[in-house]
């Protein structure tokens, strides 16, 4: 129900999104998905990477994803 609210409230086709959520194909993609995400020890959702790290802990706003890339890039730029 929730990803069914979200797909309205973008003005998804809905026959469609139901279609595809529930094919073999989207499911094979999901759970390779989640097997990476295994392999790699994401436990949670969401998990945010930056530059191949993962982020721990996760930023809880805006401005702190700004920091996290501003930092990032500054010290790539070194």
């Amino acid at each position: 129900e929730v990803f069914d609210g979200y797909a309205e409230q973008l003005d998804l086709n809905m026959d469609q999104f139901r279609a595809d959520r529930a094919s073999d194909e989207v499911n094979s993609v999901v759970q390779a998905d989640r097997a990476e995400a295994q392999r790699l020890g994401y436990t949670s959702t969401p998990t945010f990477v930056l530059d191949g790290q993962k982020l721990d802990p996760n930023p809880q706003s805006f401005d702190e994803f700004v920091k996290k890339i501003d930092e990032a890039i500054a010290a790539k730029s070194q």
